[in-house]
């Protein structure tokens, strides 16, 4: 009764032996991998569904043409007052710091608070004192707060938030020979 059709081989599948941690390891992967996917759908939806409407108040609104008319009114009444700019002979730089939002407020203060750099709250910066920066501190007065420095405030500022941009990266300043590798051949006076 032998069916030479059909020819019947035995072979020994020989299994491939996982050690039982990298099995463990495998299935945590997987299960991350399923739970990062699922994440991704559920963030791709809500972003198809669109952005919700965000309302604004009234108020909100009068606030913020209010504040733009003042700031427009304030900068007229400057611009019309004599000149009484006495430049202070002996200080020549200031520090400015940004204290105050900037939400609904004039162009032209927007634009001199950002050529001063005090793009975020609390940021501070060094000025150069003279006729034109004089005029653009008192023109963001109401925003940014600004006096002479000494040595033991420019002191602690610079070892407490100093950095640099090397590379167009920003470096905390951290180190004397970062500061004499980059900064080594500037003059500073």
């Amino acid at each position: 009764m032998f069916n030479s059709d059909r020819i019947y081989l035995r072979v020994k599948k020989k299994i491939n032996l996982v050690p039982e941690n990298l099995l463990k390891k495998r299935k945590a992967y997987q299960a991350i991998k399923a739970n990062q996917a699922k994440q991704a759908l559920q963030e791709k939806k809500k972003l198809q569904r669109g952005k919700p409407l965000q309302f604004k108040r009234l108020e909100n609104f009068l606030w913020e043409s209010r504040r733009k008319h003042r700031d427009e009114t304030r900068l007229n009444r400057a611009a019309h007052r004599p000149n009484q700019e006495i430049l202070p002979i002996k200080p020549k730089l200031v520090f400015a710091i940004r204290i105050r939002q900037i939400k609904g407020i004039s162009p032209k203060v927007r634009k001199v608070i950002q050529m001063l750099r005090l793009r975020k709250i609390f940021s501070g910066c060094f000025v150069k004192l003279n006729k034109t920066s004089l005029r653009m501190l008192q023109a963001v007065e109401p925003y940014v707060a600004w006096g002479y420095p000494n040595l033991k405030s420019v002191r602690e500022l610079i070892l407490k938030r100093g950095q640099a941009k090397i590379d167009k990266r920003r470096v905390p300043l951290t180190d004397n020979t970062l500061i004499e590798q980059h900064m080594g051949k500037e003059r500073t006076d």
